[in-house]
């Protein structure tokens, strides 16, 4: 007697036939969805250490987009006597 495996069907056989190329496109949207949040991070966080070490203030303008103001220099000299 020969063991003879019919080829599964329903579900189990969809996924063994088509499986391998959901997986390829599954990851390549895995891999931009990553780098679009690296992205998105690092440009938020390069606008918080301009914010936190005063190289531009941003303020909301009347259509409340943010807009980067200069920041004034200040002289050292008002303030020594």
């Amino acid at each position: 007697m020969g063991a003879t495996g019919a080829a599964p069907g329903g579900f189990i056989g969809w996924i063994t036939q088509y499986g391998s190329i959901i997986g390829f496109f599954v990851q390549i949207a895995f891999y931009v969805v990553v780098a679009t949040s690296a992205a998105w991070a690092a440009v938020t966080f390069a606008r918080y250490v301009k914010f936190m070490t005063g190289d531009e203030i941003i303020v909301e303008d009347d259509d409340g987009d943010d807009v980067a103001e200069d920041k004034k220099k200040v002289s050292v000299e008002e303030f020594v006597e």
